[in-house]
């Protein structure tokens, strides 16, 4: 199931997760019941199941409680936040959250408050407290690379790059993004992937025609081995199809559109006809 999640075949994640949980239900320990409720339900909510995701974080967070275990209680404290953000209740969300967050703080663990700042951001960003946002995203990207967890470094630091693009701050999202695609190799999740090769293709989409057709596809590629698009995957989408309007690349920005509705693209094959101005 984990290695679904990883891959974002969610919904095979989740029915390997009932499987498991069935098990553990018949023959199995409380804390493994709730961890795989935890992690079922954070599938659940990234395919929009809302109702089914919060409760089983709820029943996850019961066991957790009960047991006294505060490190898993704080991290699935974490889902319902994002849960209650996604069924349109920051304030719900902003509370939750900030009770992880001064627990971390209090007891010094800094992977949750990483987690939890995070967590914070997406909350901000969705508020429009851009600013705050950014510094919730500063603080998370600091606490990661202490504790040298690289790859989940890596997705506060594209969604910095993102934030930079929108506020039109190209050179400067540039800039990120190229150190990034310097860097090291990092594991790093689809999500994290896709999310980068977005920020790619929304920071080119004025390159000659045959690169814009490569980012294009890379893009569509990995859509395509996915079941979904996260809302930081559709933002960047958006953006992109947005500034390639402003550039004057209606076909480029029809393309672009058509990844985000059908995960794939109409690549056409008069290339230099359809993709230039």
């Amino acid at each position: 199931a984990k290695v679904k999640q990883q891959e974002g075949l969610l919904t095979t994640a989740i029915d390997h997760y009932a499987a498991a949980e069935d098990l553990i239900r018949t023959a199995g320990a409380k804390q493994h019941l709730a961890a795989c409720l935890s992690e079922k339900a954070t599938a659940l909510l990234d395919v929009g199941r809302l109702d089914l995701a919060w409760d089983a974080f709820n029943e996850a967070q019961e066991i957790f409680e009960d047991s006294g275990r505060l490190l898993p209680w704080a991290q699935n404290q974490l889902g319902l936040a994002r849960v209650a953000l996604r069924q349109g209740d920051p304030d719900h969300a902003n509370a939750l959250c900030r009770r992880v967050l001064a627990f971390a703080r209090r007891e010094q663990l800094s992977l949750v408050e990483a987690d939890a700042s995070m967590t914070l951001a997406e909350i901000q960003i969705a508020e429009g407290a851009n600013e705050d946002a950014s510094e919730s995203l500063n603080m998370s990207i600091v606490l990661y690379g202490q504790l040298g967890l690289d790859g989940q470094e890596l997705h506060p630091r594209l969604l910095r790059v993102l934030m930079l693009l929108e506020s039109a701050s190209v050179e400067q999202a540039r800039a990120e993004l190229s150190e990034l695609w310097s860097g090291p190799d990092i594991d790093a999740p689809w999500i994290t992937t896709l999310l980068m090769s977005c920020l790619g293709l929304a920071l080119d989409v004025n390159d000659t025609p045959t690169e814009f057709l490569a980012a294009v596809k890379e893009v569509s590629d990995l859509i395509a081995e996915t079941e979904y698009l996260p809302p930081d995957i559709e933002r960047c989408l958006q953006l992109a199809s947005e500034r390639a309007l402003e550039m004057g690349y209606p076909e480029r920005a029809s393309q672009i559109r058509n990844l985000g509705s059908s995960g794939k693209t109409a690549l056409g094959t008069g290339e230099d006809e359809v993709l230039t101005p």
